[in-house]
Parts: structure tokens; sequence; C-alpha cells
């Protein structure tokens, strides 16, 4: 595997986040049990545990007014109408630009979030959270410079809509 196709620690501890916020809103366990467990089944390394562990942390306490974000971005829905894997991975990447968690570009965070939703979710759901994050950030298109991968993604379609 080339350097290019290993994933950088940074977008493992991303995954990390949103399976433990998807145990949280599904399995509902412990926040410190799902942390632990989640954290040493990724094996991360202090830098990346301490990303994952301040992200959650953020997310849960800010909730309410992250989906009331998400709500008045989303295009007509709810964050409550959203699927949990989409509904957490905007809710990560506004955690993530809003504070002073990351040094990663706003831009970055975006295209994280778009390849975390290719990954876990529906196609069109990566055209409608790179709409809402556009929307919550101010705008359109996120840089050409991210490997194109913003390509004709410049809507804030619903989550289940079909081109």
């Amino acid at each position: 595997m080339s350097d290019a196709q290993v994933p950088t620690s940074r977008r493992v501890a991303r995954e990390t986040i949103l399976r433990v916020l998807y145990m949280m809103e599904v399995g509902r366990p412990m926040v410190d049990e799902a942390l632990l467990e989640t954290i040493a089944a990724h094996k991360l390394d202090e830098s990346a545990a301490d990303f994952v562990q301040s992200v959650v942390r953020d997310v849960l306490a800010n909730k309410l007014d992250l989906d009331a974000t998400i709500t008045r971005h989303a295009s007509g829905y709810k964050a409550r109408e959203l699927t949990v894997v989409d509904r957490n991975i905007i809710r990560m990447a506004i955690t993530e630009v809003r504070s002073d968690i990351s040094d990663a570009s706003q831009a970055t965070i975006v295209v994280e979030a778009m390849e975390l939703a290719r990954k876990y979710s529906a196609e069109e759901a990566t055209k409608f959270i790179h709409g809402v994050l556009g929307s919550v950030f101010g705008h359109k298109r996120v840089s050409e410079t991210h490997a194109g991968l913003a390509d004709n993604i410049d809507t804030a379609e619903g989550p289940n809509s079909n081109e």
C-alpha cells in the first residue's frame, strides 16, 4: 500500500468518533465505556485518542445546538429526520471546525466528512452533507485543491433524493 493509500491517524480517529457517536445514539452505552472500547479496538495513539475523546465529548455536550444548526441549514429537513450516520458526520464536522480541537483546515474537515459519508452512508448523502456543511460554513464548494472530491457537489439535496 502506498503512502497515499494509508489512512492517516486523524482519518482513523474520525471513523472512531463516528462509531462512538453511533454507539451512543443507537446502543446507548456509557460514554467512557464506548470511548475506551473503540479507541482500544482501533489502536489509536495518544494524540488520536485525545482528539477522539475531545470531539465526542464536545458533540455530546452541544448536541441540541448542533442539531438546531443542522435543521437551519438542511433544506427543509430536521436533524432528527436524518440517518444516525449522516447526522453524526455533520455534527462532527461542525464541532471540529468551530472548536480549537483540530488544526485541520475547514476544507479538509469537509472533505473528510464527505469521505465518511461515501464509506458509511448512501451516495446521495455525500452531496447532502456537503451542501449542509457548505451552508453552515458559508461556501458552496470545497476547494478544488482537495483531489477533486467536491466535483459536481454544490447543493443540499435531501438525504434520499434520486438524481
